[in-house]
């Protein structure tokens, strides 16, 4: 998928290089739109425990070095396999934050209180934590596609971290 994208990924080419029968591969997946709905939530998941851990390991009282940990966590987990990533945002119909938060609740959570420490009597927590998702995936999606040596240098990580720390001190 991530050298020749998801058109021209089949079920044959997948159970080719999975080394499996065709016949095992229809037992856990019926087509190749479940296994790639299954490569998206691993990935999802894996870029929310990631996400976890940062939060967990940066309980800090500097909001802008917690920022700085969930952002460098975010782009290096994306840097690893820019080709899939481009196949995930530009082949597959985009997740809804919805899902994204039904999925890992404690994540939200955990944000969210980054959130009240960081900035006490916050109006909507949970307007920002979307805003929050919404702009780092876009971001770092796109980055890793059209601008790879701005993620590589550190560059996108900073940019990221200023605006939105802006953001976050008005």
């Amino acid at each position: 998928m991530g050298r020749h994208g998801v058109a021209r990924l089949t079920t044959n080419r997948i159970a080719d290089r999975a080394g499996v029968n065709i016949a095992s591969l229809y037992q856990y997946f019926p087509n190749k739109q479940a296994i790639l709905a299954e490569l998206r939530r691993r990935h999802g998941a894996e870029q929310r425990t990631a996400a976890r851990q940062a939060l967990a390991a940066g309980q800090t009282d500097d909001p802008m070095s917690m920022l700085r940990t969930l952002l460098e966590a975010g782009v290096a987990a994306h840097a690893v396999n820019p080709n899939l990533h481009r196949a995930f945002s530009e082949e597959l119909p985009a997740l809804r934050y919805a899902e994204i938060a039904a999925a890992d609740r404690p994540l939200i959570e955990a944000f969210q209180a980054f959130l009240t420490r960081s900035e006490p009597g916050r109006r909507d927590p949970d307007l920002v934590t979307w805003l929050f998702a919404v702009i780092v995936d876009a971001v770092i999606h796109r980055a890793v596609v059209d601008r790879p040596e701005d993620v590589a240098s550190g560059k996108m990580t900073e940019e990221l971290v200023r605006v939105l720390s802006r953001y976050l001190n008005g």
